[in-house]
C-alpha cells in the first residue's frame, strides 16, 4: 500500500466513525448545555460524575475485548463465533460480580441511587460493543456509523424535547440510555448475521451469565488472560477522568460543574483520536513487512497537525464557546488550559494503537500508571487551593508525560520485532 492510499484509507475509515460519533455527541453536547442551563452547576456535576462511574464499570466489564476482537478478527475471521460467545459470557459475569461494589461506591460519591440505571445500561452497551468490535475488525465502519448515528440522534432529540416541555428527574433521563443500547445491539447483531457471511451466536445466547462453578473457573481463566487489555482500558478511563474524580473528592459541586463543562468540549473532540485509534489498530495489526514505519510516521504527523489546529482554535474561541453554551464564565480559563491537552492526546492514541498492534501492553500499562497517578495525587493537593483551573493544569501536564513515555517505548520497537 502506497503512502497516498494509506492516508486516503485512514481518513475514509476514521471519517465514517467520526460521522457516527459526532452526530450523537453533538446532540449529547446540546443536551448537556440545556441540562446545565436549566438545572445549574451542581446538578450538571452530579450528572457528569454518574456517567464517569458507569464508564469505569463498563471499562472493567469490557475486559479488553474491544481491543482484542478487532485485532484477532483482522488476522483471522474463522474464530469469530467462539470469540463473541466467550467475550459476552465473560463480560456479563464480570458485570454481575462488579455491580454491588460500584453501586455502593456510586452512592458514597454521588449521594443517591438514581445512577443505578446507568450500571444496568452497561450490559446492552457491552453487547453492542462486542458486535461493533467484530465489524471494526472487518473494516465495516460505514454500518457502525449508520446505526450509531441514527439511534443516537433519535434518543437525544427525544430527551431535548422532554427538557423543553418539562423538567424530568435524573432517573427519568437515565432510563433512555439502556433502552437505546438494546436497540443498537439487536441491529448490529442482525447485520452481522445476515450481511457478513460469518457464523455468529444467536442474540439471546449473549445474555447468559456464568453461574456454575465450572463456568466461573473458565471466566477466571479468561479474565486472567485478558488482564493486560483490561488494564489498558481501565487506565485509559482513569487517565482521562482522574482529575475530575479528584475535583469531586477535594472540591465543591460548583467546582465540579465548572470542570465538567470545560471537559465536555474535550470529551467531544476526543472522538477524533478515538476514531483514528479504532482505524489504525486493525491496520497496524494486519500490515505487511516493512509497512509499519511509514504508516506510523504519517499517522503521528497527521495527529500532530490536527491536535495543534484544534488546540489553537479552542484556545482562541474558549470564551464565546463557553458563554454561548453553558454560560459558566468561571469555566473559560479551565477550557483554555484543557484545550492544549488535545495535542498529546492525539499523538498518544496514535502511538497506543501501534503499541497495541505489537502486543506491547507491558509498555502501555506502566506509562499510564505513572501519568494517571501523578494527575490524581497532584490534583488532590492543588484542587482545594486553585479549584478547577489547577485540575486543568495537572491533567494537561499528565497527558504530555504520557505522550513522552509512549514515544520512548515506541522508539524501542525495531523493525525485526514487529508482528507480521
Amino acid at each position: 500500500m502506497s503512502k497516498k492510499e494509506f492516508i486516503l484509507k485512514l481518513f475514509k475509515s476514521a471519517g465514517a466513525l467520526l460521522t457516527a460519533d459526532s452526530a450523537g455527541l453533538i446532540l449529547s453536547v446540546v443536551f448537556s448545555i440545556i441540562l446545565g442551563r436549566l438545572y445549574g452547576k451542581e446538578f450538571f456535576g452530579v450528572y457528569s460524575l454518574s456517567f464517569v462511574m458507569a464508564t469505569m464499570l463498563r471499562t472493567i466489564t469490557e475486559s479488553g475485548y474491544d481491543l482484542r476482537i478487532p485485532r484477532e478478527t483482522a488476522e483471522n475471521h474463522e474464530n469469530v463465533y467462539n470469540l463473541i460467545e466467550e467475550a459476552q459470557l465473560v463480560k456479563n459475569s464480570i458485570w454481575l460480580i462488579s455491580f454491588v461494589p460500584f453501586a455502593v461506591f456510586g452512592y458514597l460519591s454521588i449521594g443517591g441511587f438514581d445512577y443505578i440505571i446507568l450500571l444496568i445500561y452497561v450490559i446492552p452497551l457491552s453487547m453492542g460493543s462486542t458486535y461493533k468490535s467484530v465489524l471494526r475488525g472487518l473494516g465495516r465502519m460505514g454500518i457502525i456509523a449508520k446505526i450509531d448515528a441514527g439511534l443516537n440522534m433519535m434518543m437525544y432529540a427525544i430527551l431535548i424535547t422532554l427538557l423543553y416541555f418539562g423538567k424530568p428527574e435524573m432517573f427519568s433521563i437515565f432510563i433512555f440510555f439502556p433502552c437505546i443500547e438494546i436497540l443498537k445491539s439487536i441491529m448490529f447483531w442482525n447485520y452481522l448475521e445476515k450481511s457478513t457471511g460469518i457464523s455468529i451466536p444467536l442474540y439471546i445466547r449473549n445474555w447468559r451469565f456464568a453461574l456454575s462453578t465450572a463456568s466461573l473457573i473458565k471466566i477466571r481463566k479468561s479474565f486472567k488472560s485478558q488482564l493486560p487489555l483490561i488494564s489498558v482500558n481501565f487506565l485509559s478511563v482513569w487517565q482521562f477522568r482522574s482529575a475530575m474524580l479528584a475535583v469531586g473528592w477535594a472540591g465543591t459541586k460548583s467546582i465540579l460543574g465548572e470542570y465538567s463543562a470545560a471537559q465536555r468540549f474535550i470529551t467531544f473532540l476526543r472522538i477524533i483520536p478515538g476514531a483514528i485509534l479504532n482505524t489504525l489498530l486493525p491496520e497496524f495489526s494486519s500490515r505487511k513487512q516493512g509497512e509499519g514505519d511509514f504508516r506510523l510516521l504519517l499517522s503521528v504527523l497527521i495527529s500532530l497537525l490536527i491536535g495543534l489546529a484544534v488546540s489553537l482554535i479552542l484556545t482562541l474561541l474558549a470564551e464565546p464557546f463557553m458563554m454561548l453554551t453553558f454560560r459558566f464564565e468561571s469555566a473559560i480559563p479551565v477550557l483554555r488550559i484543557l484545550s492544549w491537552s488535545f495535542i498529546p492526546v492525539m499523538i498518544s492514541l496514535t502511538l497506543e494503537s501501534y503499541l497495541l498492534a505489537n502486543k506491547r501492553e507491558n509498555s502501555i500499562i506502566p506509562s499510564m500508571i505513572i501519568s494517571s497517578s501523578l494527575i490524581l495525587v497532584a490534583a488532590l493537593i492543588i484542587v482545594p487551593v486553585y479549584g478547577a483551573t489547577g485540575a486543568a493544569f495537572v491533567y494537561t501536564g499528565g497527558e504530555f508525560i504520557l505522550m513522552i513515555l509512549y514515544a520512548v517505548f515506541t522508539a524501542k520497537i525495531k523493525p525485526r520485532q514487529q508482528n507480521r
